[in-house]
């Protein structure tokens, strides 16, 4: 049986932007940012069919989608090795204050699943304060204007005297990852609280308009080494406790083994109006969760939300750092994939695992749940097993009837299919062992995609965005291996301002440049029809000939895994004409000036990777064909929407206009009367068109008219037509109706037919009638089509007559007597 698995709980698409990884072959967009999409529930009733999921890793050094402010950074190929970087917000030192939010809105009224980890550490000793300040999450309401509340124990969220008087714009919740333990501090214009905790969860709530409410202190937890999770109300905490931050000075930021801390803050709707928000925690890699604070509120959520991080330093410090962000809907089957090493390097055997947690987070139970696993390069091939082999597939938490059949314990081909049942609120884990092998070569990308799927076999998965997760983890190169990566401002054809382009130079190998007789060249081809301007390419020599641009920097140190700061821009804008796809490509060469002729100084196996192109392609003219509005009546099982799109584009819905997109169709709610405006759009890969609107028009029932007439007959008899008392309403539409009228000679429930002749009217003559007959009419909507509802039942009751026996014989009487006849009724 296939079931319609509504969400128990919980809410979620996620939008696709183009993440430029720095590879010298390759430029497609391999999508940071995937999307946000929800579903609501309310104690039963879904408001909207819609799906989301946010994915950014913040390994690169973009993060298309989010915006930075003040110190936060991207620390790829810059404080870390290309594609291992993370989100720093601030760095360890004084007074240091650093925000991002993801700004695409999301709805909210299913709740929300947000996961991420952070590291909060430090390379410089800190013997006063041990580290401060804190990381700050929040959500906000998505059509306020976006204004940071206060930093300092405020932690981007809450006000600070002096400088923010009311907190975060539209701020809804703040949660404080506080190692130093202001946020719970009634103190620097913070409402509540019951004083400094420090190493404490804690929770406040909504900006409002006035600073003697704003942002109120609702609930925390004090936690202390041991792994205890204690009362904030009567314990301090200790600035010293190795449990928001790690409290050892070390040079490089500590290993998974030795600080490692992932959260989850989820927020569901409950009975009774009110929104349950739970913080809980790992501090292990895949380890099992620990429940940190849990508190239910009646304020709702803003009908759109959007998420962000913020974090400071004072006196005290530390480097706040996030990474790997995921925001998705609970209630549904999703799963997530991680990786037990975020790089690798060539030339040696090197053991990798990949861990795959499926949840079932409802309450049905799963058989059969399909699930696909592909490791690809960036290109999307699949990597050969020369350059990795799967050693062991192992299974733990699936239901006991799965399948042994069905799981495969290994793949010679670095894919795999897989099957299994789940109990309801269950996680399954598949744990991957394989090796990067020592003889591999660099993959497309520079980078593993590893990506899996699931899907449900018994239950029509609402939410489809987080059934699928995908890990990157780069892979570096032995000796010295420059590669040029391009990235573009707009990536569809602007012909008014023209698409500027950025290249920036890395060094992904493992040997340091040297800078001394050493030279740095990239050439760049100019497409013919298009004009090259506003050059701006700081410590690089540049010189051309025609078309061909070459920037050239000599004497440059580059260490291993890092990026020139001195990146190299140019704007190109097409000459004449409409807007077609072109391709712009670089190449980076690291030549050895001190022979004649200049020689190539990286190693030939280092030199596949050394060009990058990026395709800027024409946008889609118009949005897709659609068909609006489209109409339901209330209670109608509705199906997912559709829209045509233009060639081999693809679709994106959308539940408001500057929301995060997804490639599933949103199925309406039929719950309730009202109108929702949808938008698609049509995209070609890269880039989206215009958004069309597409009206749902959920209408009243039709309630049909009542009808008059019952009548009694003998033998046989032409009932007198029947009557219409009430006037059919609902169902909107143009306010008239079509009718057919029924009998049945069987009962008054059952074995209605329609009648043929004359019975389109809304009332009706019915011809002679010889046995009990009984009509109703179907009254239903024009232009809507809601209907057809049945009226009430007209009874035509057609009794039979008496049957009398013959009067036999002869009788003789007498002139003037009386006599009297009589016989008795045949049975």
């Amino acid at each position: 049986m296939n079931k319609t698995l509504l969400y128990s709980c919980g809410f979620t698409r996620n939008y696709s932007c183009c993440n430029h990884y720095l590879t010298k072959k390759f430029v497609k967009c391999f999508g940071a940012f995937l999307l946000f999409v929800i579903l609501f529930l309310s104690t039963g009733l879904q408001d909207a069919f819609a799906q989301f999921t946010i994915t950014e890793n913040f390994k690169g050094s973009t993060a298309n989608g989010v915006k930075r402010g003040d110190n936060a950074t991207l620390t790829s190929g810059t404080l870390d090795p290309v594609n291992d970087g993370w989100l720093r917000l601030t760095s360890a030192s004084g007074n240091q204050k650093g925000y991002a939010y993801v700004d695409k809105s999301f709805p909210s009224t299913l709740g929300v699943l947000i996961d991420f980890e952070y590291k909060t550490w430090r390379n410089t000793a800190d013997n006063t304060y041990n580290g401060a300040d804190g990381i700050g999450l929040f959500l906000f309401d998505a059509t306020a204007n976006f204004a940071l509340g206060g930093y300092g124990g405020s932690l981007g969220y809450a006000p600070i005297t002096g400088t923010t008087a009311n907190g975060l714009a539209g701020g809804y919740i703040g949660i404080g990852i506080d190692e130093f333990g202001n946020f719970a501090n009634p103190t620097e214009g913070r409402i509540g609280g019951p004083g400094p905790r420090p190493n404490s969860i804690v929770l406040r709530g909504p900006t409002t308009a006035s600073a003697s409410t704003t942002n109120p202190y609702l609930a925390g937890v004090t936690l202390k080494d041991a792994n205890q999770v204690l009362d904030i109300t009567n314990n301090t905490g200790s600035t010293t406790e190795n449990q928001v931050d790690y409290n050892t000075v070390t040079t490089t930021r500590p290993t998974n083994a030795q600080f490692y801390r992932r959260v989850q803050v989820e927020i569901t709707p409950v009975p009774g109006n009110l929104y349950k928000i739970t913080i809980r925690w790992t501090k292990t890699p895949n380890g099992a969760f620990t429940d940190l604070l849990t508190y239910t509120t009646a304020t709702a959520p803003p009908a759109q939300l959007k998420l962000g991080f913020a974090a400071s330093t004072g006196g005290g410090f530390n480097n706040h750092e996030i990474r790997n962000l995921l925001v998705t809907t609970p209630g549904n089957i999703r799963v997530v994939k991680t990786a037990d090493k975020s790089s690798l390097i060539l030339g040696a055997s090197t053991p990798l695992t990949y861990t795959i947690s499926v949840v079932n987070d409802t309450d049905a139970d799963l058989t059969d749940v399909a699930l696909n696993d592909i490791l690809k390069d960036g290109n999307g091939n699949i990597i050969p097993s020369a350059s990795f082999t799967i050693n062991s597939i192992t299974y733990s938490g699936f239901a006991a009837n799965t399948a042994n059949s069905t799981l495969p314990t290994t793949s010679p081909t670095n894919t795999f299919n897989a099957k299994f049942n789940m109990l309801k609120n269950s996680t399954g884990v598949i744990t991957v062992n394989g090796t990067l092998n020592a003889n591999a070569t660099m993959p497309v990308g520079n980078q593993f995609f590893n990506t899996v799927t699931v899907t449900p076999s018994d239950i029509t998965d609402q939410d489809l965005d987080n059934n699928t997760s995908t890990v990157a983890t780069a892979i570096y190169p032995a000796n010295v291996d420059f590669i040029v990566d391009k990235a573009v401002d707009k990536s569809c054809v602007d012909l008014t301002n023209g698409n500027t382009f950025t290249l920036t130079v890395s060094n992904i190998g493992t040997s340091n440049a040297l800078g001394a007789n050493r030279r740095v060249e990239v050439t760049d081809v100019i497409p013919t029809g298009y004009t090259i301007s506003a050059i701006n390419a700081p410590n690089w020599t540049v010189s051309n000939t025609g078309n061909t641009y070459k920037f050239s920097k000599s004497n440059a140190n580059l260490n291993a895994g890092l990026s020139y700061a001195d990146k190299i821009s140019f704007n190109l804008k097409k000459v004449s004409g409409t807007a077609i796809d072109y391709s712009n490509t670089a190449s980076v060469v690291y030549y050895n000036t001190s022979t004649t002729p200049e020689t190539i100084e990286e190693p030939a196996a280092n030199r596949n990777n050394n060009s990058s192109t990026v395709i800027v392609y024409a946008a889609p003219n118009s949005g897709p064909t659609v068909t609006s509005p489209v109409t339901y009546c209330v209670g109608a099982t509705a199906a997912a929407l559709t829209a045509t799109p233009t060639g081999s584009n693809t679709l994106i819905w959308y539940t408001s206009p500057g929301g995060t997109g997804s490639t599933n169709a949103p199925r309406p709610n039929t719950s309730s009367v009202g109108s929702t405006t949808y938008y698609v759009s049509q995209t070609n890969g890269t880039c989206e068109s215009s958004q069309t609107p597409i009206v749902v028009n959920v209408v009243a029932a039709v309630t049909p008219g009542s009808i008059a007439g019952n009548q009694t007959f003998c033998g046989s008899g032409d009932p007198v037509a029947f009557t219409t008392p009430t006037a059919t309403t609902g169902g909107g539409g143009a306010g008239t109706y079509t009718y057919q009228w029924q009998s049945s000679t069987t009962n008054v429930a059952a074995n209605f037919t329609n009648i043929t002749t004359n019975g389109t009217s809304a009332v009706y003559d019915s011809p002679v009638v010889s046995t009990t007959t009984y009509f109703r009419r179907l009254d239903r909507s024009n232009g809507t089509g809601c209907g057809p509802t049945a009226t009430n039942v007209v009874t035509v009751t057609v009794n039979a007559l008496p049957v009398v026996a013959a009067i036999t014989g002869t009788n003789t009487v007498c002139v003037g007597s009386t006599t009297q006849y009589s016989n008795a009724t045949s049975a």
